[in-house]
């Protein structure tokens, strides 16, 4: 299904698949929620989703924001499906992998994605997170399209088949 050669025409692939899927109501995923101490960066993704996917995205740059966010949007009737954070969030006492782990216990029907732009052999799986995404993965951004399908299929409990197979499996032992 992918093509080779500029990645433009994956996200053109991946992002039509996924907005016909929303498209259908064939989706379970309708909120994303970005977490990163980058703002730039940030909305990029933000941007990036909204445009190749039509996902509704938001983004926070600190973790304590972020989980008051979910907390209003649980309120309102407009729960998030997906939180993607970064590790490292640039502030001593604000880091992605704990914020991760209380999404999970307070939420445990969140789905979870953790960046880094970091190796570090020490990190290990965790239960914070679903998956793992390197930011410096080449194409990053066509994984990020596929974790998200990957996710969707979590989400609706349902044996909807992801679009691809074969990156997901890599991407856990990159990151």
């Amino acid at each position: 299904m992918l093509k080779g050669g500029d990645p433009r025409n994956n996200y053109d692939v991946l992002g039509a698949a996924i907005r016909n899927r929303l498209n259908h109501n064939q989706y379970g995923i309708k909120r994303i929620l970005i977490v990163d101490d980058s703002k730039d960066f940030a909305h990029g993704i933000k941007e990036f989703l909204h445009k190749h996917t039509g996902i509704h995205t938001e983004s926070t740059i600190r973790t304590n924001r972020a989980i008051a966010v979910l907390r209003m949007a649980v309120e309102h009737g407009r729960p998030f499906q997906v939180v993607i954070s970064d590790m490292q969030m640039g502030l001593k006492n604000d880091d992605g992998l704990t914020f991760l782990g209380k999404v999970k216990r307070q939420y445990p029907e969140i789905r979870t994605i953790l960046m880094s732009s970091t190796v570090d052999t020490t990190f290990q799986p965790c239960e914070s997170a679903d998956f793992r995404l390197h930011k410096d993965t080449h194409d990053m951004l066509t994984h990020l399209l596929l974790l998200i399908d990957r996710l969707a299929a979590r989400v609706e409990r349902v044996n909807h088949q992801p679009m691809v197979e074969g990156p997901i499996e890599e991407l856990r032992h990159h990151a």
